[in-house]
């Protein structure tokens, strides 16, 4: 079933076994979405991991400068200071804010 997703947003997929999820587009190198103050799912960028120990985040600081991935295999949060294409992340703000990324 087609659907439509949004690039700056992370998504969690359940599956009842070992698939493969096709997606076909444009290939997304920044975007740019306003989060809510709390945890925050989002996205990567396309084919290269994003430094994220600075967010690019306006007011500054809203974003802490780390996330966390779901890792199947664990079946446990892996902590990140990089974002990483193909995986949804959990990032904390603040505050309300913008985030920028690379």
């Amino acid at each position: 079933v087609p659907l439509d997703i949004t690039p700056e947003k992370g998504y969690w997929v359940a599956v009842i076994s070992d698939d493969i999820l096709s997606i076909e587009g444009v290939p997304v190198t920044a975007w740019t979405t306003d989060i809510t103050k709390g945890w925050n799912m989002v996205g990567s960028v396309y084919d290269t991991s994003a430094p994220f120990t600075d967010p690019n985040d306006a007011p500054p600081n809203s974003v802490l400068g780390f996330s966390y991935t779901w890792n199947p295999s664990t079946k446990s949060y892996t902590l990140l200071y990089t974002l990483e294409p193909t995986k949804g992340h959990w990032v904390a703000a603040s505050a309300d804010c913008s985030l920028t990324v690379p």
